[in-house]
């Protein structure tokens, strides 16, 4: 795109498969555009986002990201997974600490459910 700041932008193409391994180092810049320049040129926002995420501003402030589909399902992924594991560190220190456990069968008998 002439004179927009898209056109300066470095791609790294990749296949529409994304693994973990693409995303490992993944480096926190990323480019920007303004949401005029954004919505003046969406479709060559959307091709450029394709091959790297971009930040689209409002009044100087970042307001979203617009990125491949495969990659933004591997970072949603990987946030979650983050969080079972902290999840389940923090279950585990619990116990370290000497915090009592329950089985099911104790679970379940004091909510008063059956097991079948």
């Amino acid at each position: 795109m002439p004179g927009g700041r898209l056109s300066s932008a470095r791609f790294v193409p990749y296949s529409n498969r994304v693994d973990s391994k693409t995303y490992k180092s993944y480096n926190l810049y990323m480019n920007s555009v303004t949401s005029s320049h954004a919505r003046q040129n969406w479709a060559e926002t959307v091709e450029a986002a394709r091959h790297e995420p971009l930040i689209i501003t409002d009044h100087g402030r970042p307001t979203v990201a617009v990125m491949d589909a495969a990659l933004a399902k591997l970072a949603l992924q990987v946030l979650e997974d983050s969080r079972d594991i902290e999840m389940a560190l923090a279950s585990l220190a619990k116990v370290d600490n000497g915090e009592p456990t329950y089985t099911l069968a104790e679970v379940a008998a004091e909510l008063g459910i059956t097991r079948d």
